[in-house]
């Protein structure tokens, strides 16, 4: 009786360890696969949560940069008409501290996203510089006849001046232009 007791026993824990083992083998498998899931779920959130900075710093790039150029060009006006007599130097100063109360956007932010988060596109901006320094050469050249010559009409200043704005203009646009191309491609 003893040794029918152990070995029912035995049988039955036989069958136990044997129906335990392919659950613990399921369980196993299903562990393997949920954590590769949420790897993979955490993988695809990250890149989308990526996507939608990249997407919020290049629109607010695309913002700063356009509202910076329209506050130059309206500068770059005022200048042009001190040059042709219709506005003092004097008027223009104040215009241009006036103008710069009301300025929307950060000029060292602009270089900022440029540096840090769009280092491709870096080389239109550093275009873009390049050509508001032409353009400020002609203001420089303005003050420095002021200086002189207590005299603000430069009429000879004034096609090379608006050349270099539109240069400028023309740089901005472009680059405007390849932040959108950009934009596109972080969308696909």
């Amino acid at each position: 009786m003893c040794s029918n007791l152990s070995s029912d026993l035995t049988e039955k824990i036989s069958l136990i360890i044997a129906g335990a083992i392919p659950s613990l083998l399921v369980l196993l498998i299903s562990n393997i696969f949920n954590k590769r899931n949420l790897s993979f779920q955490s993988q695809l959130s990250e890149k989308i949560n990526n996507k939608k900075i990249n997407l919020e710093k290049l629109e607010r790039l695309y913002m700063h940069l356009d509202k910076w150029r329209k506050h130059l060009d309206c500068i770059y006006l005022d200048y042009t008409k001190c040059m042709d007599g219709k506005l003092s130097y004097k008027q223009v100063l104040d215009l241009h501290i006036e103008s710069s109360k009301k300025v929307e956007f950060d000029y060292s932010e602009i270089k900022m996203i440029f540096n840090i988060y769009f280092p491709d596109l870096i080389t239109h901006f550093k275009q873009i510089e390049i050509k508001r320094e032409n353009a400020s050469k002609f203001i420089f050249e303005l003050r420095k006849s002021i200086e002189n010559n207590k005299n603000s009409i430069r009429k000879d200043l004034i096609n090379p001046f608006l050349e270099t704005q539109h240069e400028f203009d023309k740089q901005c646009e472009t680059t405007l232009i390849k932040i959108s191309e950009f934009r596109k491609n972080i969308l696909l």
